[in-house]
């Protein structure tokens, strides 16, 4: 994996700092018709971070944690499901070729999340994605419901992580210079 993804998430969570956590989803796949889907494209965000492909993904980026500071929630690999819809990369990919410190299959999302939020006053994520706003509402919460057992904060305030990202994603490094200068050409 080419290391300007490593450099982006370094950055984001320098700049989140270690008292916050910042959940960016990956794009879903769309149905067309049935059983027939779009094209998939990535969330550009996400893309940004992670490099990562695959629909259906959750990245979590909590700077300083005993667990790490990036974590990626993927589909399960499913040999049956890849016949048709093509390779998955699965949890252990997701942290040998796109450097997780940790990886879980994206039905512990609901699980896993709320303890990484413990210890975090702000949570940056976007508003916005009809997929996932309930979802992480009811996280939050989740994780202020268990912070007392567990003698940590939680998130009390929630930021616009895009406004981060946008910022970061306007000034290119080198290696992007180099890369939208080939695409040019």
């Amino acid at each position: 994996m080419p290391d300007r993804f490593r450099d982006h998430r370094n950055e984001l969570t320098r700049r989140i700092g270690s008292g916050a956590i910042a959940v960016v989803p990956a794009s879903t796949e769309q149905i067309r018709n049935n059983d027939v889907h779009h094209e998939f494209r990535q969330d550009s965000d996400f893309h940004y971070l992670t490099g990562f492909h695959e629909p259906d993904a959750v990245a979590v980026f909590t700077p300083g944690h005993d667990d790490g500071d990036f974590h990626l929630f993927v589909r399960p690999r499913d040999r049956e499901m890849e016949t048709w819809t093509g390779y998955r990369t699965g949890t252990e990919g997701a942290k040998t070729q796109f450097s997780a410190d940790n990886a879980y299959e994206i039905s512990e999302f609901s699980e896993v999340l709320p303890r990484l939020m413990l210890g975090r006053d702000t949570l940056f994520y976007r508003l916005g994605n009809q997929h996932h706003d309930a979802q992480m509402t009811e996280l939050v919460g989740k994780s202020r419901s268990i912070r007392e057992r567990y003698g940590r904060s939680a998130p009390i305030a929630i930021h616009d992580v895009a406004s981060i990202l946008a910022d970061m994603r306007l000034r290119k490094s080198t290696a992007e210079l180099d890369s939208l200068r080939a695409a040019c050409e």
